[in-house]
C-alpha cells in the first residue's frame, strides 16, 4: 500500500462511492493508505484495485474509479488513511461511513446517506450529510452542520455552532461561541450554552438549552403553541442575574408547536 514521506500535517482529500473511510492522526513522519475490497464482490477488489492514490504537494488524494457526478454503481471499498496530527480533511462520499480518529485540523465532509464520527478535530467543521449520523466528540473550532433526517450529537463545541436540521434531533453537551439552529421537526437539545447569543427555532420540535451558571440572560422568547418553561430563578440574586462570570448570553427561541425549556447547566 502506498506510503509517502511528509514534514508535517498534510490535507487528505477523498472521493468515494459506497464503503468506509477511516483517517488515524497519530504522530507520524508519513502518511500511509490502505484500500481493501469492502466485501467479497469482484466488482469492489476492482474499484479497490483501481483506486488512485497520490501526495501532490502537501495534498493526499484518494479517489476511486468512475465517480465523475456520482454515479451510482456497485461494490464497495474499505479506505485506511494514517496520516500525522493536526493534518486536515475534505471528502466526498456517496453511502460511505466515515470516522475519523485522533487530532485532526479542519475537516469538511460532504455525505449522503452515510454515517460521520469524529474524535478531535482541531479546527473548523463543515459536515453536510443527508440522511447520515453525525457523532462528534471535541470540535475547537467553529462547526457548521446541515442535514436533511440525520441526527447530530457533539460532546464539546469550543466555537461557534451553525446547524441547519429537518428532522433530524440535534444534542450538543457544550458550546462556548453563538449558537443559530433551524430545525423543522426535530428536537433541538443544547446542555451548556456559555455566551453569545443562541439563535434557535423548530416548527414541531422542542428547544432545551441549559445557561451555564454565573452567566447573564437576555430573552427573547416566542411559541405560538407549546409551553414554555423557564427553571433559571430570575426573582432573587443568583448566579442568573449578577453575572459572575462575566459572561453574558443573548436567547432568541422560537417555535411553532415545540416546547422551549430554559435551565441551569
Amino acid at each position: 500500500m502506498p506510503e509517502f514521506p511528509v514534514d508535517g500535517p498534510i490535507t487528505v482529500a477523498f472521493k468515494i462511492m459506497s464503503g468506509s473511510v477511516d483517517v488515524v492522526a497519530e504522530e507520524r513522519t508519513s502518511a500511509y493508505v490502505e484500500v481493501t475490497a469492502g466485501d467479497r464482490r469482484g466488482e469492489s477488489q476492482r474499484l479497490a484495485d483501481e483506486t488512485t492514490v497520490d501526495l501532490q504537494g502537501d495534498t493526499l488524494s484518494i479517489v476511486t474509479p468512475n465517480q465523475n457526478g456520482f454515479r451510482l454503481r456497485g461494490g464497495s471499498v474499505a479506505i485506511r488513511v494514517h496520516v500525522p496530527l493536526d493534518s486536515a480533511v475534505n471528502g466526498k462520499s456517496a453511502s460511505a461511513d466515515v470516522t475519523f480518529r485522533g487530532r485532526l485540523g479542519g475537516v469538511q465532509v460532504d455525505a449522503a446517506s452515510g454515517d460521520i464520527k469524529a474524535d478531535h478535530i482541531g479546527g473548523d467543521a463543515t459536515i453536510t450529510t443527508a440522511s447520515g449520523d453525525v457523532r462528534l466528540a471535541q470540535v475547537e473550532g467553529h462547526l457548521r452542520a446541515k442535514s436533511a433526517s440525520g441526527d447530530l450529537r457533539a460532546q464539546q463545541i469550543a466555537g461557534a455552532f451553525t446547524g441547519k436540521y429537518a428532522s433530524g434531533d440535534v444534542q450538543v453537551e457544550e458550546v462556548g461561541g453563538d449558537i443559530s439552529v433551524e430545525s423543522a421537526s426535530g428536537d433541538v437539545t443544547i446542555r451548556k450554552a456559555q455566551r453569545g447569543t443562541a439563535r434557535i427555532s423548530t416548527a414541531s420540535g422542542d428547544v432545551h438549552i441549559g445557561i451555564q451558571p454565573g452567566t447573564g440572560v437576555w430573552f427573547d422568547v416566542q411559541t405560538m403553541s407549546g409551553t414554555t418553561r423557564n427553571g433559571l430563578d430570575m426573582s432573587t440574586p443568583g448566579p442568573e442575574t449578577d453575572n459572575a462570570s462575566g459572561n453574558q448570553i443573548s436567547l432568541q427561541l422560537r417555535t411553532m408547536s415545540g416546547d422551549i425549556n430554559i435551565q441551569r447547566a
